[in-house]
C-alpha cells in the first residue's frame, strides 16, 4: 500500500500521514469481530481428540460465548531493526513454503523425519520425527483458504493501475527506471537470474560442470517437432 498518490488534477503527489498505515483502535475493534465472523461461520474439522467438543453444535456456540466475553488486546507496533530487514523477514513468509525440501529427512513407517530449528539453543538443527499425520496436519496450517490471498497491491501499485508509475515517477522527479536490455530476449529470465543470484541456470545441476543447452520445447502429448534430435 503506498504512502501517497496523486492529486485529482495528477499534477502534485499528496503525502499520507506518517501513521496513515494501520490505527491500533480501530484494529482492536475490528479484529475480535472478524475473527468471530469467521469462526460463525467455520465447518469445524476435528485434528485432534481435544477439539471433539468443539464438533457438535452447542459445543460450537458456548466456544464462541466464551470467546465474545474476553478481552481482546490487539498489538501494532513498528517493525524491529530496519525497513530492509522487515522486508526481508516479509519475504521469508510471503515467497517460500512451511517447510523446503532440503529439511526433509526421510518418510518410511508412517513416520516423517525432518531438521527443526531449536531456538532455546542457539538456533542450532536437529532432527525431530513426527507421526505422518501430524506432520501433514502442521504443514497444512500454513496453507491459506481459498480465496485468501498472501499479498494485495493497492492504489498505483494495483496491477490495473501500474501504468501510472510513469507518471508517479515524473510527479516526484524521480529518474526512470534502467532498460533491461534482455527485454524481448528469450534467455533473458536465466540472465537476470544470473546477475543476482551469480548462479548461472546453464550449468548442469547434477555435474556442476557440464552446460545445458536449449534445443527445443514442446507440450506433453505432442507430436515431437521434426527439428528435435534424436535420441542416442
Amino acid at each position: 500500500m503506498p504512502g501517497g498518490g496523486l492529486s485529482p488534477d495528477r499534477e502534485r503527489w499528496v503525502h499520507s500521514r506518517p501513521s496513515f498505515l494501520l490505527s491500533v483502535r480501530v484494529l482492536s475493534l475490528r479484529c475480535p469481530t472478524l475473527f468471530l465472523k469467521a469462526l460463525h461461520n467455520l465447518q469445524l474439522r476435528v485434528f485432534s481428540e481435544g477439539l471433539a467438543p468443539l464438533s457438535t453444535l452447542d459445543g460450537h456456540r458456548q466456544f464462541l460465548d466464551r470467546l465474545r466475553r474476553k478481552e481482546w488486546v490487539v498489538c501494532s507496533k513498528p517493525p524491529f531493526g530496519s525497513p530492509s530487514q522487515a522486508l526481508e523477514n516479509l519475504a521469508r513468509h510471503t515467497q517460500r513454503v512451511a517447510i523446503s525440501n532440503h529439511r526433509l529427512l526421510a518418510i518410511e513407517g508412517g513416520k516423517a523425519r525432518f531438521h527443526r530449528r531449536d531456538y532455546r539453543q542457539g538456533g542450532q538443527n536437529k532432527p525431530m520425527t513426527l507421526d505422518a499425520v501430524e506432520f501433514m496436519r502442521r504443514f497444512l496450517l500454513q496453507v491459506l483458504p481459498d480465496k485468501v490471498r498472501k499479498i494485495r497491491y493497492f492504489g498505483f501499485l494495483c496491477p490495473a493501475n501500474r501504468k501510472r508509475l510513469r507518471l508517479c515517477r515524473e510527479v516526484l522527479e524521480m529518474p526512470p527506471p534502467p532498460e533491461d536490455q534482455d527485454q524481448g530476449c528469450p534467455s533473458a529470465y536465466m540472465q537476470r537470474y544470473e546477475r543476482l543470484t551469480g548462479k548461472s541456470l546453464l550449468t548442469h545441476p547434477a555435474c556442476g560442470t557440464g552446460t545445458t543447452v536449449y534445443v527445443c520445447h514442446w507440450l506433453a502429448g505432442d507430436p515431437m517437432p521434426p527439428d528435435a534430435p534424436k535420441p542416442s
